[in-house]
């Protein structure tokens, strides 16, 4: 016996914001703008710093 998956894959819905930097509403993506590896104190730590910036010019919103 064979089961499939009726029900379909929900659709993400694209996030929208406003750029300063086209003047108007576009779709973002997030990226991440921290520094990475770092060390402090013996301690190895990755910042990680997530931020909504512009598909298309890349500006942070």
């Amino acid at each position: 016996m064979i089961l499939l998956d009726t029900e379909p894959d929900p659709v993400e819905e694209a996030a929208y914001g406003y750029c300063r930097r086209c003047e108007c509403e576009c779709v973002f993506v997030r990226r991440d703008q921290g520094i990475g590896r770092f060390e402090y104190h013996g301690s190895k730590e990755i910042h990680v710093d997530m931020r909504d910036c512009c598909a298309t010019c890349g500006d942070e919103l």
